[in-house]
This record gives structure tokens, C-alpha cells and sequence, in this order.
């Protein structure tokens, strides 16, 4: 079925703008314990470490990044998240912004994340 859009030709160059029709969508379906598992194994964590070690900063990284792949991958909430690791959503927040500078300034976490994003995404079913 065809869809159109209705208006002149400066307004739908802006609502088409950066739409892409073979662009999947962003999240797929997978349970958090297989995020997290993903998640752990990038940085050769185990689970129970992880949540044993407290407020140690690679924890709180890896968390974030946890947290991150659950919105971006999983669309998970905040609330979902901050439930699923215990955690304060109004800090969770602020944490996943904190990640997103630290993302632009390192490259090799990007590209870590950018590779779990992908190894999650891989074979699985889109929402």
C-alpha cells in the first residue's frame, strides 16, 4: 500500500529527510538476561562479579552500557532498566548521558558497543 504525503514540496523533503525505506528497524526482540549476557562477555565480566564489585567504575561503565544496548537494541525504558540493575532511573539517565560524551570521545568503546549492537541485532526478529 502506497502512503503519501501531503504538502508542498519544501515540507515533505523535510519530513523525508534522512528516511531511509530499506533501513530495518532498531530493535529486535531478545530477553535482558541475553543482554546482559552479551553484554558481560564483551568485557570478560562475570555476572556474579558484577554485581558484587558495587560502585567500582569499570561496573558502573559496563552497567551503562547494559543500559544502553537495552534502550538502543531492546527499546527498553529507563524504568525497565534502572529496575532490571537495581539502580535509580533519574541516575541511570544521567549515566547514559554520561556514556553518550564518553562514546563520542572514545573510539574504542564505540566501536565496542557498536559491535554488541550488531552481534545482538544479528539474527534476530525486528519489533
Amino acid at each position: 500500500m502506497d502512503q503519501f504525503i501531503l504538502g508542498d514540496d519544501a515540507f515533505v523533503e523535510e519530513v523525508t529527510q534522512g528516511v531511509k525505506e530499506d533501513e530495518p528497524p532498531r530493535t529486535v526482540e531478545i530477553r535482558w538476561a541475553e543482554v546482559r549476557r552479551f553484554v558481560l562477555k564483551e568485557f570478560g565480566v562475570s555476572d556474579k562479579a558484577m554485581f558484587l564489585r558495587g560502585r567500582e567504575r569499570g561496573v558502573v561503565r559496563i552497567k551503562r552500557v547494559m543500559a544502553w544496548v537495552g534502550r538502543e537494541v531492546v527499546g527498553l525504558t529507563i524504568q525497565e532498566m534502572a529496575k532490571a540493575l537495581g539502580q535509580d532511573p533519574g541516575a541511570l539517565s544521567r549515566g547514559l548521558r554520561t556514556l553518550s560524551d564518553e562514546l563520542e570521545g572514545d573510539q574504542d568503546l564505540r566501536k565496542s558497543v557498536q559491535t554488541l549492537c550488531e552481534a545482538i541485532r544479528k539474527g534476530r526478529q525486528f519489533k
